[in-house]
């Protein structure tokens, strides 16, 4: 297997298992932005009303679309990148990239899972709000009519949902929002430019300081290293973004 599939594969299990555990977050954000046009209900109002009309389960919505999109993002990316990596560094015996190196790699790896993987997100996101209750057929005719019960609206599967945006839509709306989404991706770009950047000079160091001890053995990093390295390229790449759109870093 080449070192291109193994890095791709381990970057989708990697995203689906930490889609998993984060998917209720990502799911209610996704209903707050949307619910958040319609009324001005706090947090937690929103997240019980969720419970209260669509359960535990409710939080769960395109959970499975979600898991193939995040599978296929991360397993698209990293194998473009690293691809890219190897074509880059195949004539010559280093094997680090360059900062423009890196972020010439990022911008093939980025632009390619844009285009394949934004028909799943299409997708998910329309199961995602597809249960928010339409509030036009239930509010009340006068302040003494009773109120009547919101209509059942009925969640569909990821082949059922496809074949309702090709029918209202057309087969282009699965590549809605692609444009914007090109552009973004400079945050990929940067992110892992820095992870790589990061990580070659924590190796740079430590090859460094086994030498100075007279040893010649290799550096390998362990994954606390790795977490380390992800964790911290993330948050500088989400300070630069904010530094440069005033935004919140959390955003």
């Amino acid at each position: 297997m080449s070192d291109s599939m193994i890095h791709s594969l381990a970057g989708a299990a990697g995203g689906v298992v930490a889609m998993s555990l984060t998917y209720p977050l990502i799911f209610f954000s996704t209903r707050a932005a949307v619910g958040s046009k319609q009324n001005h209900r706090s947090s937690l109002e929103a997240l019980k009303q969720i419970l209260r009309e669509e359960g535990v389960s409710g939080i769960y919505s395109g959970l499975t679309s979600s898991l193939l999109g995040v599978a296929v993002t991360n397993g698209v990316y990293y194998y473009y990148y690293e691809l890219t990596k190897n074509a880059i560094t195949k004539s010559r015996t280093t094997k680090a990239l360059s900062t423009l190196e890196s972020m010439l790699a990022g911008l093939i790896a980025g632009s390619a899972t844009t285009i394949i993987s934004n028909p799943i997100w299409v997708i998910q996101t329309t199961q995602a709000v597809q249960t928010i209750p339409d509030k036009s057929t239930s509010a009340p005719a006068s302040a003494d009519a009773p109120k009547p019960k919101p209509s059942a609206v009925q969640k569909l599967g990821i082949i059922q949902t496809a074949l309702q945006i090709m029918n209202m839509d057309g087969i282009l709306a699965f590549w809605r929002g692609v444009g914007p989404s090109l552009v973004l991706v400079i945050n990929p770009i940067l992110q892992y430019t820095l992870f790589e950047q990061i990580k070659n000079f924590m190796v740079s160091r430590r090859q460094a300081a086994l030498r100075a001890r007279g040893s010649a053995q290799a550096v390998r990093l362990t994954d606390l290293d790795f977490f380390f390295l992800g964790a911290v390229s993330k948050l500088s790449m989400r300070s630069l973004m904010a530094h440069e759109t005033g935004t919140d870093i959390w955003i």
